[in-house]
């Protein structure tokens, strides 16, 4: 992901050559629409009872910070497939 200022002035994240979003969306193009665009939205792309989950916890909310602080985010764990497989100390 490159985070980007272009001559708007708004911030974009471009998460794939020639696709953008604005910072509130990348969250979403990650989870719920990775889901869809595979077929799986019934079983995954929402943190919900029932569906499947790998998440990565981050030091920061990548909503409230400048887009050009998002690259100092430091990951605090990571859950696969349920299990922690990685806690930063």
């Amino acid at each position: 992901m490159i985070v980007r200022r272009p001559q708007t002035g708004a911030w974009l994240l471009l998460l794939a050559a020639g696709v953008a979003a604005c910072q509130s969306s990348p969250a979403r193009a990650y989870t719920s629409g990775d889901a869809y665009g595979v077929f799986a939205e019934r079983t995954r792309g929402c943190l919900v009872p029932g569906y499947k989950a790998d998440l990565v916890l981050l030091d920061q909310d990548l909503t409230r910070i400048p887009p050009e602080a998002i690259e100092r985010a430091s990951v605090r764990a990571t859950v696969v497939g349920g299990r922690v497989v990685y806690q930063a100390k």
